[in-house]
């Protein structure tokens, strides 16, 4: 198997992301896999205006397209969240939900694009990663997902046995507590410094605390901390150091504190055990977790709690003990798990199909593979709405022209009525139904819809948009809702069906609202082509930034262009239709539950807060099958020329 794996992260500075993503790609390299790194460019980061703004760029556009013409069979992303438009197998690692639970540590801006992002990540349905049963069960809890769905994959530390074996003396004239981190106010440095400065002067100590970290978030309270005891002869503040000297300073520590808020696994810690320092950290975090049974743990916003477990940590070092600490992270632990998250890789259902039908390399082909797609439905494409549909190749319409021509010239093509057919006998994958709507009943159902309270547009799709309401059984339509509405506007039509006997007439099966317009769970030409060909018949502007929205059918049709006009981007949420709708979701969740689990690996049932999908009767998976049998016999029944070999004349009604 081929696997990418995102490595930007991977920087000259090591971090706890850092640490954790070498930790992966040293256990990659040892499987039979084959590796692929994408990262950034390194000159993103030479200017830090500039190089902040490439970053994004990077991370949300260019890195999805090296991804997706990549030959990775599937991807990981082990920071956080991924760009939208990904069409590969892919796992994210949450590390940990800080900018949910404590979102007072970080500006609005940082939490709302953080949030933004993993919502955005979520909905193209990749294998959930992260580093701690305490990060697992905030993501359980904050990100309303499956315990089940949610695989662990661990770092691990191993000490530098040549700099702790030598036991490299630092110029310290005095022993000292040991903090490794980012300074940022989650770390909580306020509270441990001052905490400490108390303490040492009610208790007599003569230790230090020797901070290790770069300051990684401004804030008032952080620059206070420099500004109150950067000259303080108990405290230093090193800053980043190299690794050599972090190693030594673990090695020279006569203990090690760490009075964090919040930490998704905390490799600061797990090191500190590496060279069996006595340790003290926060309680109820995953650093509680990691460092098990034999460290200090104390409550990190009360100061007595914390002066009594400084007191406990002095008296296990005036008598000059070292913790033997049950370790229980390692590489072969982290081999395993990463085994276990491949293997779910490999057997995912991505709901992209594997679709060997090779891209048309002339003009012909295109129009021909077009017409071929159109003929599983038994009928053809109006030639005025056919540029837009041609696959793979970009053209002009001059050269679409000219196409049809040479195509109808060999015998290929038909048209009658304005409508190109491919002259081809063979039996239609698709039968239209002889029964259609009434035209009365018909019209009675549009009013109805044109009237439907909370809806934002209405589309025709499927068979409606293919051969027209009344040459059709039923009203299929695609309906995008206003915020929180989808459930309740469903409800409507599913009540007003009944009463205006017009079940089997109205198939209201595909609603979405106005703040989930990517269609992330399918991406190949079958959906392409079924957004591509919606018809508006409520607000042509709101449909159009709906397409906008998903330009990733451009590299199945891209001669599409979405119209012009598009509707505001403004959402005006009502904050009282949310419960009702969460209500009615798990109503509606309840009644299709046997569905849910047949169809679970389909990608034709979809029960989400903002997106109802009840394609009971999908037929995508046939589709995608069958046109790959008719395109391979299509073409195999061609001569040199192009031409169909023992055609006849095909009769067109």
């Amino acid at each position: 198997m081929i696997i990418g794996i995102e490595t930007s992260s991977l920087g000259i500075k090591h971090t706890g992301t850092s640490r954790y993503l070498a930790c992966l790609l040293e256990q990659l390299g040892k499987s039979s896999n084959r590796i692929v790194k994408f990262n950034s460019d390194e000159r993103f980061k030479r200017n830090v205006l500039s190089g902040k703004i490439k970053k994004v760029w990077y991370r949300n556009y260019l890195l999805r397209e090296k991804i997706n013409i990549s030959n990775a069979d599937c991807v990981i992303f082990p920071d956080y969240y991924m760009p939208a438009g990904i069409k590969k197998k892919s796992a994210i690692v949450i590390h940990d939900l800080s900018f949910i639970s404590h979102p007072q540590f970080y500006s609005r801006k940082f939490a709302a694009y953080y949030n933004f992002q993993i919502k955005r990540t979520l909905k193209q349905n990749p294998v959930i990663v992260t580093v701690s049963e305490y990060s697992k069960n905030n993501i359980v809890n904050y990100l309303n997902v499956r315990a089940k769905d949610v695989l662990l994959v661990q770092g691990y530390s191993k000490p530098d046995l040549r700099i702790y074996n030598e036991t490299i003396k630092l110029s310290d004239d005095r022993p000292y507590l040991l903090y490794v981190g980012h300074i940022e106010p989650r770390k909580n440095l306020n509270f441990m410094v001052e905490g400490f400065l108390k303490w040492k002067e009610r208790a007599g100590s003569d230790l230090k605390l020797k901070i290790i970290g770069e300051l990684w978030i401004g804030t008032p309270s952080t620059k206070a901390l420099f500004r109150n005891y950067a000259a303080h002869p108990d405290i230093e503040f090193k800053g980043y150091v190299t690794e050599e000297e972090l190693q030594a300073s673990y090695g020279n520590a006569a203990g090690f504190i760490h009075t964090s808020f919040e930490e998704g696994f905390g490799f600061p810690v797990l090191e500190a055990m590496n060279y069996n320092l006595p340790l003290l950290c926060s309680e109820n975090i995953a650093t509680a977790e990691i460092s098990g049974r034999h460290s200090i743990k104390i409550n990190p916003s009360n100061l007595d709690s914390y002066c009594e477990g400084l007191e406990r940590l002095n008296e296990i070092i005036l008598r000059q003990r070292r913790i033997s600490y049950e370790v229980n992270y390692s590489p072969g632990k982290t081999m395993q798990q990463i085994e276990a998250l491949l293997d779910k890789l490999k057997n995912m259902d991505k709901k992209i199909y594997q679709i060997n039908i090779p891209p048309a390399k002339s003009h012909i082909g295109a129009l021909e593979k077009t017409l071929l797609y159109a003929s599983l439905f038994n009928c053809g494409v109006s030639q005025s709405k056919l540029h837009p549909q041609v696959f793979d190749l970009k053209l002009t319409e001059t050269e679409l022209k000219k196409a049809i021509n040479e195509s109808s010239l060999k015998g290929n093509t038909i048209i009658k009525n304005d409508y190109l057919f491919l002259n081809w006998n063979d039996k239609s994958f698709y039968s239209k139904k002889e029964k259609q709507i009434n035209k009365e009943k018909a019209e009675r159902l549009l009013r109805f819809l044109n009237k439907l309270p909370f809806v934002s547009m209405i589309a025709f799709s499927g068979g409606t948009s293919h051969y027209g309401i009344l040459n059709h059984d039923d009203i299929d339509l695609f309906i995008i809702t206003k915020p929180d509405s989808v459930y309740i506007v469903y409800l409507i039509i599913h009540l007003c069906s009944f009463i205006m006997n017009a079940r089997k007439d109205l198939c209201a099966n595909y609603l979405i609202d106005e703040s989930n317009l990517n269609i992330s769970h399918s991406y190949e030409f079958f959906t392409a082509h079924q957004i591509i060909t919606l018809i508006p018949f409520k607000n042509p502007g709101m449909l159009n930034r709906f397409l906008k929205e998903n330009d990733w059918v451009k590299e199945f049709f891209p001669n599409f262009i979405a119209g012009n006009t598009e509707a505001s981007r403004q959402l005006s949420k009502n904050y009282l239709l949310k419960p009702l709708n969460i209500a009615l979701l798990l109503i509606y969740k309840l009644r299709y539950r046997k569905k849910i689990i047949s169809l679970r690996n389909k990608g034709s049932l979809i029960l989400k807060q903002n997106c109802l999908k009840l394609h009971t009767n999908d037929h995508r998976e046939k589709i995608i099958s069958e046109f790959q049998k008719r395109i391979q016999a299509y073409y195999d029944k061609q001569d040199d020329s192009g031409a169909i070999q023992n055609q006849e004349l095909v009769e067109v009604s």
